[in-house]
């Protein structure tokens, strides 16, 4: 998947207004509205914000803290750290109207003094070594096919005692994938692999593994709650 195609599966016109008409129809006042008020639309991932503070529950950050997020989309978990521990948060992703998109909704809840958002590329992050004291990522990694130079550049920003924290999906058979999915239309899309694939590849470039949680229930409940509620 080049640049460009990535740009274009996750490009939305409008997306910030689209989102701000969401929230006036909920009844959200936009002049007292918090980071959380915007959880049902910026946390998209399986499990959403819930699976966010679950991570989080086992990991937390401190003020102190110096987070990365590859990967940002509309940056609800950089706002969620920022609002929760007061730390600063630099988010990146390659979708210009994500970028654009979350430094607005930034501002909107009063969190821009602690969160930064940059188009980049994950496989080249223009950080120099040691920076950051969390990587975290999200639903990223499935559409790149170099996986290795994406978890080494995670790790090369790393200080020695950092942290990488994600969440992702994994294939858990050899069986084929029924597309349209979320994060491709075509297989030739889609570069989803296994996690026993994926903790080879982390030990090898020097990470330890420090906790890990599967559960594909929880992914496969949520997944049939989102179809249910598009069909209605």
């Amino acid at each position: 998947m080049t640049s460009a195609d990535v740009i274009r599966h996750y490009h939305q016109d409008d997306l910030y207004q689209k989102i701000l008409e969401g929230l006036r129809q909920l009844d959200i006042d936009l002049e007292n509205i918090t980071a959380a008020d915007l959880w049902p639309v910026d946390q998209f991932h399986v499990g959403g914000a819930q699976s966010t503070l679950k991570l989080l529950s086992k990991f937390p950050l401190t003020s102190t803290s110096k987070v990365l997020d590859v990967g940002c989309g509309i940056g609800g978990p950089c706002r969620m750290f920022a609002q929760e521990y007061q730390c600063q948060v630099q988010g990146i992703d390659l979708t210009p109207v994500f970028v654009e998109t979350a430094s607005k909704l930034s501002k909107l809840v009063g969190l821009e003094h602690l969160t930064t958002f940059s188009v980049a590329d994950a496989l080249e992050l223009p950080f120099e070594d040691e920076r950051f004291d969390v990587v975290w990522t999200q639903h990223v990694q499935m559409n790149i096919a170099h996986k290795k130079r994406f978890y080494g550049e995670m790790a090369r920003v790393l200080k020695i005692e950092g942290r990488l924290m994600f969440h992702d999906l994994f294939k858990s058979t050899d069986g084929s994938i029924r597309y349209p999915v979320p994060w491709s239309e075509d297989a030739a899309n889609s570069f989803l692999f296994a996690f026993k694939e994926l903790e080879e590849l982390l030990i090898g470039i020097g990470f330890q593994r420090t906790y890990c949680n599967m559960d594909n229930a929880f992914a496969v409940q949520f997944f049939e709650q989102v179809q249910s509620a598009v069909k209605e």
